[in-house]
């Protein structure tokens, strides 16, 4: 389970209302991600800690978000499927759950050698890559410099298509790459998939 306050996520962001389970399969993590990135962090930490500094990683799996108002999950008797009436009770009780694809980048993209020096991950290159994959899935988008935390305040942007936030992608904030113990820049990009697909 990642420490949220490590990614500057403030309380009243959506991201840090976490769904927590009664049965857990590990106590050690009861809470049901809300999104991708921090778990991206603490692999890149690892890999960071055991001598790999030029990497780019990446998931896709859901994300959960508890309702504004909790509801409570009706009772099942065992042996039976429940009637239609109480599964549709049952689905409006789960937290909402979405599809989401990040990446984080961290060291040199293209390393350097004798032939020449590389270069390393950047908003520009995370920019670039996000605009070669647009371009090849034939999606227009807009990106809007906005600030959201692990991001950096400035050199980040919020990515929207037909008006609408499907992610986010940029440098992440350099205190963010600290409470990781990651000292070069680190690049990142989330998108709601299930978004991207309507």
């Amino acid at each position: 389970s990642v420490d949220l306050k490590k990614t500057m996520i403030e309380d009243r962001d959506e991201r840090s209302m976490l769904v927590k389970l009664k049965n857990p399969i590990n106590d050690d993590v009861p809470y049901l991600r809300t999104f991708l990135v921090p778990g991206l962090l603490q692999t890149a930490q690892r890999n960071v800690s055991r001598g790999n500094f030029d990497f780019s990683i990446f998931e896709m799996g859901q994300v959960f978000k508890a309702h504004k108002k909790p509801r409570s999950m009706p009772q099942v008797g065992l042996g039976f499927a429940p009637k239609k009436i109480l599964q549709k009770e049952i689905d409006g009780a789960l937290p909402i759950a979405h599809n989401h694809v990040a990446l984080i980048g961290i060291g040199e993209v293209a390393k350097s050698a004798w032939w020449g020096s590389g270069f390393k991950h950047s908003w520009v290159t995370i920019t670039q890559q996000f605009t070669n994959i647009m371009g090849q899935l034939g999606i227009s988008f807009e990106l809007n410099q906005k600030a959201l935390a692990p991001w950096h305040p400035v050199r980040s942007a919020e990515i929207l298509i037909n008006g609408e936030v499907v992610g986010h992608l940029g440098e992440l904030h350099t205190k963010v790459c600290e409470n990781f113990s990651l000292s070069q820049v680190v690049t990142a990009m989330e998108l709601n998939v299930d978004l991207l697909y309507a």
